[in-house]
């Protein structure tokens, strides 16, 4: 199964490395991109729906028949959208669940002393042929001098990881913008009880001006998948496209190796 998982913002290229510095829409620069790589799943975060829904036209310029799309919060760049959370795939895209994750109970304050509007954060969730796949974005916590290893940030990721925990099970594909890099230090329930795996290699999947580049990206995938291929592209946006190929059928994928080798 390949899979893409990509925060688009909008479908806009990232001019430089500061925050929110982005071209206008470019369609083809990120069809051309994901078309590469031939997924059967495509996740993507910060998808802008509006008068027109960004899923509907990428998946159809992608040539994919069925995609899924739900509107998550007013557009934080100034448009009049919202922005929101999609999968486009191959097959038919059954079972939809939305979950609003929970919203941090501290303060959210800029530096120069604005409260942070309120945008809810979701988990879109849906069942694939065989498979349960799972895309979400979380708080952006690093904006208001917050992080999710510190208190009261990393108690508010627990909650988070338990409710996610009890929305998957171990056969399911997580993917999405998670914020920061260290996983395994707050979503224990993810690694432990549902025992999924991040498939990514260990590289930035965001660079940031103040060079505090981070793993925000991850997509997880079965304890029991094998990974065949697994890249972050970096490309020319303020997240990167991550995408990895991975087989559930461990004992099919040695019978192929043998004969490959033979």
């Amino acid at each position: 199964m390949k899979v893409i998982s990509w925060n688009v913002a909008g479908f806009r290229r990232a001019k430089t490395l500061a925050t929110f510095d982005y071209s206008e829409i470019d369609y083809d620069y990120f069809s051309n991109k994901i078309a590469s790589f031939n997924p059967d799943v495509i996740c993507l975060q910060e998808v802008l729906i509006g008068e027109i829904d960004q899923m509907e036209v990428m998946a159809k310029k992608l040539g994919y028949e069925y995609w899924k799309s739900v509107k998550m919060s007013p557009d934080h760049t100034g448009k009049d959208d919202w922005i929101g959370l999609g999968i486009i795939s191959k097959e038919v895209i059954d079972d939809t669940q939305i979950e609003v994750l929970p919203y941090p109970t501290f303060k959210l304050v800029f530096p120069d002393g604005r409260e942070a509007q309120k945008f809810d954060k979701l988990i879109l969730k849906a069942k694939i042929g065989d498979v349960a796949v799972a895309t979400t974005q979380l708080q952006p916590l690093h904006y208001w001098g917050y992080n999710y290893y510190e208190t009261p940030g990393y108690e508010y990721g627990r909650e988070i990881s338990k409710l996610i925990a009890g929305l998957i099970n171990n056969e399911t594909v997580l993917t999405g913008d998670f914020q920061f890099s260290r996983t395994s230090l707050v979503f224990k329930e993810l690694y432990g009880d549902i025992q999924l795996k991040d498939s990514l290699p260990e590289v930035f999947t965001r660079k940031r001006e103040n060079g505090k580049h981070t793993i925000s990206d991850h997509i997880f995938i079965p304890s029991a998948g094998v990974v065949v291929d697994s890249r972050v592209e970096e490309t020319m946006t303020d997240h990167f496209l991550c995408f990895v190929d991975f087989s559930q059928n461990v004992s099919r994928l040695e019978e192929m190796k043998k004969l490959v080798k033979g």
